[in-house]
C-alpha cells in the first residue's frame, strides 16, 4: 500500500541534496510530456501576449506545467530564491546554481 501511495509523488527539494532532487524531478517531468521536458532543459520564449496558434498554445502549456511542477517540489525557503523567475527553466538553472 505504502508503494502505490508514492507512484507519481512530486519529490520535495527543502535545499538539500540538489542531485538527488533534480535526478528524481527529472524523472517526473519527462511522462507529462516531451514538450516539458524540453522546455525545462532548452527554455521557452513567453510571448508579450497570450498565445494564438497551436505550436504556441502546445509550448505555453508545457512551460506552465514544468513551472508548476518544479515550484511545486520546492519548499518555501527555496521557493523564495526562485520567486522572481516567470519560466521553468529560469527556476530550474537558479536551482542548478545554489
Amino acid at each position: 500500500m505504502k508503494n502505490q501511495e508514492m507512484k507519481g509523488r512530486l519529490p520535495l527539494f527543502d535545499g538539500t541534496n540538489f542531485g538527488f532532487w533534480e535526478k528524481r524531478m527529472s524523472y517526473y517531468l519527462m511522462p507529462l510530456g516531451l514538450e516539458v521536458w524540453n522546455t525545462v532543459l532548452n527554455g521557452y520564449n513567453d510571448p508579450p501576449t497570450l498565445p494564438t496558434y497551436l505550436d504556441e498554445m502546445k509550448a505555453y502549456i508545457a512551460n506552465a506545467k514544468a513551472l508548476n511542477s518544479i515550484t511545486s517540489g520546492i519548499t518555501n525557503s527555496e521557493f523564495t530564491k526562485v520567486l522572481n523567475c516567470d519560466l521553468a527553466k529560469e527556476v530550474w538553472d537558479k536551482l542548478v546554481s545554489l
